[in-house]
């Protein structure tokens, strides 16, 4: 680990690599083998990764249900004309 530049401090509990130092994880909090596991796997998994994962599972979960167009044109398309919203209503149905 010296190699390495890892330096583990037992006093202060932190471990410093290139002088970035963290907290060790506190015994107890790892102390069943799905805990550990979460644990690994947070560290494993870049950030970039999880938030994808994230993202994918909240589209999954989301209840979708069908829109009204008419109310949705009528009242987010204010700026339109009355024949420009029959035109894009027609575009959607």
């Amino acid at each position: 680990m010296s190699k390495m530049g890892v330096i583990l401090d037992f006093q202060t509990k932190s471990i410093t690599i290139d002088q970035i130092s963290l907290k060790m994880k506190d015994l107890k909090a790892i102390s069943d083998s799905k805990s550990l596991n979460n644990l690994i796997k947070e560290t494993l998994e870049p950030s970039s990764m999880r938030e994808a994962t994230n993202r994918v599972v909240e589209i999954l979960d989301a209840m979708y249900k069908k829109a009204n167009l008419a109310k949705v044109v009528h009242d987010h398309c204010g700026h339109l004309s009355s024949s420009q919203q029959c035109k894009l209503l027609r575009l959607l149905v």
